[in-house]
């Protein structure tokens, strides 16, 4: 009863964090001089940016990498790749309010929005679970 108790609270959690993604989509991700862009279009085209050496876009994917090594109990798996996530996500904090460097200009990066920072904690949000998870199952092979 005690692992359908903690399969439930972890798929409650994890919920929460497909809610915040989706949620970080709609709120504005990037606001700049040239006006607000929504986190949607920031998923769609900002992959693009890792040409101009723009690294933030890859915690997507990793994202998604950590959903699925938790879906199939690979703990290990989704803290690695939750924690390079977020790392990866925080990167953006370098980028706001500087000057980058885009295909055929220079111009500035803008601040980050709502949507950002939505987006990071649907990220945490995962690292938290991952861990736990690493935790509880050394502790139960330790018990064992």
């Amino acid at each position: 009863m005690s692992n359908l108790k903690t399969l439930s609270f972890q798929g409650a959690v994890v919920a929460l964090s497909l809610i915040a993604f989706t949620v970080s989509l709609f709120l504005p991700g990037v606001i700049s001089a040239e006006g607000v862009t929504k986190g949607y279009v920031l998923l769609l085209v900002g992959g693009l940016g890792i040409f101009q050496g723009i690294f933030c876009w890859l915690a997507n994917p990793l994202y998604v990498v950590t959903l699925l090594c938790l879906q199939n109990k690979n703990n290990a798996g989704a803290f690695l790749s939750s924690v390079t996530a977020l790392l990866l996500a925080l990167l953006a904090l370098h980028y706001e309010g500087s000057y980058v460097s885009y295909f055929d200009s220079t111009g500035p990066f803008g601040t980050l929005g709502t949507g950002f920072y939505v987006w990071v904690g649907a990220i945490a949000i995962l690292l938290v679970v991952s861990l736990v998870n690493v935790w509880t199952s050394k502790n139960i092979s330790e018990v064992s």
